[in-house]
This record gives C-alpha cells, sequence and structure tokens, in this order.
C-alpha cells in the first residue's frame, strides 16, 4: 500500500514538474524573430526547403517533425517553440536525475531540477526559434541509453541516429560512450543496425523531399562554407587568445550568470558562489570519480569542448556551450552535497541563495527577451520611415529585412573587404546605411547624415546586439 501511494506520489510531482516547465516557457514566449538564424527556423515551418537555407544544412528535420504539427495546431510560430522547449526541459530533468540514480523528490534532485528549470542560457533558448533545447533533451536521453548496459544495444544507438537529425553538432559530446558501449557491447550486429535506422528515419524523407544530386550538393557546399567561411570555426578565425576568452565567458557569464563587466549586482554575487562551489568541486574530484559514469561524462565534456573551440562559433554563438552546462550543473549540486566538511543547513542555504539570485536574473533576461532585438528594431525603423528608397547592409541583414516585407532597392557590402567600395548614384535617394560601413562608401562626403543606434542586452543574445543606422541625404 505504501509503495502505491510513493508510486502516485511520484507520478505527482513528474505531472507537476511537466506543467511548470511548458507554462512557465509559454508565459515567456517571443513573438518576433530576433535574429537571421531564428528567422531561417521561422521559415521552415511554412517553406522547409534546405536548398533555400531555410533551415540550413544538415537540415534538423528530426526537429521539424516534432514542431510542425504544434504549429499546425497553434498557428504560432512563439508558441511552437516554446511548447517544444518547455517539454524538451522537461525531458532534460527527468533523464540527468537518470543518470546520477536520484529521485526527483530528493534534496538533490529538487536542487538539480530547479537549477536546471532557472539556468539563464537554458530558459533563453527554450524560447528562442532553434532546435537546440530539442537537441539538449535528446542528448541527455541518448545518454542515459548508452549509459545503461541493459538498453544501450537498442535505444542506445537509436537515439545517437536521431540525435544526428536533430543537432548533428552535439554528436561529439555522444563519442566517447557510444565508442565505449559499443567495445563492451555482445549484440554489435544489432547496435549498429540500430544506429543506422536512427539515421534512416530522418535522413531518407529528407533526401527524398530535397533530391539526392540538390541534397549531396547541398551538403558539401554548406560543409565546406562551415569549415572554412561562416562557420566560425579555428579556420576563419584563428586568434587561440580571442576564441579561448569566449570560451570560458559563455560557460561563466552566459552559461552560469556570473559577473563580466557592465552585469549587474546579481551576477557579482553569483561570482562569489560559483567560485567557492568550483573549488568544491575540485576538493571532491576524487570522490566524484570514482564513480563510473564522472569518468564518461569528464571524457565527453573535454571531447566536446576540444570540438566547439575549434569548430564552432564560440565568439558570437554562446549556445553551443549548453551541453556543458547541461551536465556541469549536477556534478556543482553532487559536489557540495558530497562535501562532508560542510554543515548540510550551509549546503542547502548557499544552494538555495544562488537558486535565488540566478532565479532572479533569469527572470530579468525572459523579461528582457520579450522586447525587440535590435535587428527588430531596425526593421521596424525602416517600416515607419515610409521614404526610405535605398538600403545599404551586409547581404544577412537585408535577408532579414526582405522576408519582413521590406520593399527597397537593396544593395550588399561585403564586410568581408573592406576594401570593396561602393559608390552611391543619384537615383540613389533616401538611403539608410545599416552598420559601421560608412569607410566603403567611396562618395559619402556627397551625403549629409544622422545616425541612430539600436540596442539589446547581449547576455539575452549575443547577435547584433549593437546596430547603428544611418539616414544619408544628398547635399543641396
Amino acid at each position: 500500500m505504501k509503495k502505491k501511494i510513493l508510486t502516485k506520489n511520484i507520478y505527482f510531482y513528474h505531472f507537476l514538474l511537466f506543467i511548470t516547465c511548458i507554462v512557465s516557457r509559454v508565459f515567456t514566449s517571443i513573438f518576433y524573430i530576433e535574429d537571421i538564424d531564428s528567422l531561417r527556423f521561422a521559415l521552415s515551418l511554412n517553406d522547409y526547403d534546405i536548398s533555400k537555407l531555410q533551415p540550413h544544412f544538415p537540415g534538423y528535420f528530426v526537429h521539424h517533425i516534432i514542431i510542425k504539427p504544434i504549429y499546425l495546431l497553434t498557428s504560432n510560430i512563439g508558441l511552437s517553440f516554446s511548447i517544444v522547449g518547455g517539454f524538451s526541459i522537461y525531458i532534460c530533468i527527468v533523464y540527468i536525475l537518470k543518470i546520477f540514480s536520484i529521485s526527483l523528490k530528493s534534496k538533490e534532485g529538487i536542487f538539480i531540477s530547479f537549477f536546471i528549470f532557472f539556468n539563464p542560457l537554458i530558459w533563453l533558448m527554450s524560447n528562442r526559434y532553434m532546435p537546440d533545447i530539442a537537441g539538449l533533451a535528446v542528448l541527455s536521453l541518448s545518454f542515459y541509453y548508452i549509459y545503461i548496459p541493459k538498453n544501450n544495444h537498442i535505444l542506445g544507438p537509436l537515439t545517437f541516429g536521431l540525435l544526428s537529425g536533430l543537432r548533428l553538432s552535439y554528436i561529439p559530446f555522444l563519442l566517447f560512450p557510444i565508442l565505449k558501449s559499443f567495445k563492451e557491447n555482445p549484440f554489435k550486429n544489432k547496435f549498429i543496425l540500430m544506429f543506422v535506422f536512427g539515421i534512416f528515419i530522418w535522413l531518407t524523407p529528407l533526401i527524398l523531399l530535397t533530391g539526392i544530386n540538390d541534397f549531396f550538393g547541398i551538403a558539401l557546399n554548406q560543409t565546406n562554407g562551415h569549415f572554412n567561411d561562416f562557420g566560425g570555426t579555428i579556420i576563419s578565425n584563428n586568434n587561440f587568445t580571442d576564441r579561448g576568452i569566449h570560451f570560458f565567458r559563455s560557460i561563466w557569464a552566459d552559461g552560469m550568470g556570473g559577473y563580466t563587466q557592465g552585469r549587474s549586482i546579481f551576477s557579482l554575487m553569483i561570482s562569489a558562489l560559483l567560485s567557492f562551489f568550483l573549488i568544491i568541486i575540485f576538493i571532491s574530484r576524487k570522490k566524484l570519480y570514482e564513480k563510473n559514469v564522472f569518468k564518461i561524462l569528464f571524457a565527453s565534456i573535454i571531447i566536446y569542448s576540444i570540438w566547439i573551440f575549434f569548430f564552432q562559433n564560440i565568439i558570437y554563438k554562446s549556445r553551443h556551450i549548453l551541453p556543458i552546462i547541461l551536465f556541469l550543473i549536477p556534478v556543482l549540486i553532487l559536489s557540495v552535497f558530497h562535501f562532508n566538511e560542510m554543515n548540510k543547513k550551509i549546503r542547502v542555504f548557499l544552494l538555495s541563495l544562488f537558486l535565488i539570485l540566478q532565479g532572479i536574473l533569469t527572470v530579468i533576461l525572459s523579461i528582457q527577451h520579450k522586447e525587440p532585438s535590435s535587428i527588430h528594431q531596425v526593421k521596424e525603423f525602416i517600416s515607419n520611415s515610409s521614404n526610405t528608397t535605398t538600403i545599404v547592409s551586409i547581404p544577412l541583414i537585408n535577408f532579414y529585412l526582405k522576408t519582413h516585407g521590406i520593399s527597397s532597392n537593396f544593395i550588399d557590402i561585403d564586410d568581408q573587404n573592406s576594401e570593396n567600395k561602393i559608390q552611391l548614384k543619384n537615383d540613389h535617394n533616401n538611403i539608410i546605411l545599416i552598420g559601421e560601413f560608412l569607410n566603403v562608401i567611396e562618395n559619402k562626403k556627397q551625403y549629409s547624415k544622422s545616425d541612430t543606434t539600436f540596442y539589446h542586452n547581449p547576455y539575452v543574445n549575443k547577435m547584433w546586439s549593437e546596430i547603428k543606422v544611418y539616414t544619408l541625404s544628398e547635399k543641396k
């Protein structure tokens, strides 16, 4: 009888957690397109076509299959992404607890749940028009099924294959556990078959939809572009110091709410507590490392950190550190709880204080997230400038404006080569120049100018957080 009551209670807690995750994310939904990456995923809901970069390769087809039915029911882009985001947070919490064999009702389970729930970067990404949080959910689920021996020859490789069609860049995080699991697995043929089937589920319809020749052409072009041109990898941006600073800052400030120049006092207080917790992690490392899951996790974090440092855009896109943050949270909580030199009440107090401070910071950021981003403000500014006939900017900004129905004569700037000058002509009247590109206008002295600057909080979104707009008019 007592066991039945406990089972009912745990179901109730899971139901409460599920509803809270969904409702909280719906409440902080955003109803504008905040950047160029979000635009591509928003466009894909009505016209999925990777040849148009809607979305960009590899297509994120598993995410599209998940979110499309919700969009058809709600007819609202913001709500659709928030519902998927809320459900994904629930999956992350449930499977992180499963990985570490922790009950949702335990003190450790409650703190881990709340830390994931209120994490600033995880919250913001659960509302953004992107597949990262859904990918994070499948990553945690896949890690669990790979790690648990009784499931790792079926569900482990199957979810690993599915993850490649949802968030391909998260695959390196699972390389060590999947190879270890394969090596130790007696059912190797079944293991390989389930992995191939996991890929087959999403890759086959994507190729049929795109066409096999077009698909491989797009794949080669986009892969080459990512690594050698626009992907922000070590090849296109080889400043090791800059990459190292942004890697640390992404984890410290964006991921955990730590202090950097210009941030609030909440971040300063969070930093003090976070520094203390990191010292505890270091002291407790031997005790934690005795458990096999921490050994596997440590190897996964190292491999993934190397991957994103060299081959992802960590300078402008802090979302790439999400897997590190998700798995760092339980390590932090468990380290504090295993630190026997500290009084139990003090442990709970310090963790609670950190949670409250981070929760306040997250609420502030999520409210700011609901306010239009800089590029959306620029779009509104141009929409209200009825006499604009020429817009001069980089191709990505021009594309954003075109897809929002801005009808003007668009001139693209080559932002990779400032020596490519633009000569404005007499028929270029009522000109708006977006960005700090006055230096590329060869005949700028013929024009008088006024400028307006649009901002949003870079800790909400690093991309285009400050945009200067010049209104040019020919001198009389």
